[in-house]
Formats: structure tokens, C-alpha cells, sequence
């Protein structure tokens, strides 16, 4: 089975972002969150991904707790996600490839590793 980091390099190839979002392979675990998959990187910060949820800045999702995510539209380059959960909205600045490629990965994961779709 294909994994997030998987996902991940593949879409940042397939859009040809390379010179301006990475995945960085090298990071800590945290163990409640499963096998640490990768930072994605990019203009406007960084999202750590885990098997089972991300990390931005003090915030954990895990994936499992989303419900829908949405995406604006780019507005001077930047984007925000909002990640519904049970508990309320969680937003995400995102630049404008930054925040697409953590979309796709986001509704990837709903749909091929939770088996429902967030959007």
C-alpha cells in the first residue's frame, strides 16, 4: 500500500513545485501519531506528517478527528485549510502550492487510508 511520504513526493513531482515545496525525510516521532513520514516545507512554513495526524506549529490533528477540509481560494499567493474537526475549525496558512499539495494529501488520506471523503 502506498504511504503519505509516497503521496507526497509524488505530488510535489507530478506539479513540478520542487524548487519551492520539499519533503523533508529526516525528523522526531511522535509516538502517539504513528511512523513519522515527512515535514512538508514550503513558503509559508512547515506541516509535519505522521501515520496517523500532522503537526503545525502547537497544533495536532489527528486524522482520524477530520470531518471536512476546504481550501480558499489564493489571495496574494497565500491560502488557508480549514480542517473541521468534532472539536471546531482548525486553520492552516498555507502558500499557494504549499497548501495544495497538503489539500491533495489531506483528501488523499480520507479517501485511501480512512475510507470516506473529507470535502
Amino acid at each position: 500500500m502506498k504511504t503519505i511520504r509516497d503521496f507526497v513526493l509524488g505530488k510535489i513531482r507530478r506539479t513540478e513545485v520542487e524548487d519551492l515545496i520539499s519533503l523533508e525525510l529526516q525528523g522526531t516521532r511522535i509516538f502517539e501519531l504513528g511512523e513519522y513520514q515527512g515535514t512538508l516545507r514550503g513558503p509559508a512554513g512547515e506541516v509535519d506528517l505522521y501515520a496517523d495526524g500532522l503537526v503545525f506549529g502547537a497544533k495536532i490533528v489527528r486524522y482520524e478527528a477530520l470531518q471536512n477540509i476546504a481550501i480558499s481560494p489564493v489571495k496574494d499567493g497565500q491560502r488557508q485549510l480549514a480542517l473541521t474537526t468534532q472539536e471546531g475549525i482548525v486553520w492552516v496558512e498555507a502558500s499557494e502550492m504549499g497548501g495544495e499539495v497538503l489539500f491533495a494529501t489531506l483528501r488523499w488520506i480520507g479517501r485511501a487510508l480512512l475510507r470516506r471523503p473529507l470535502d
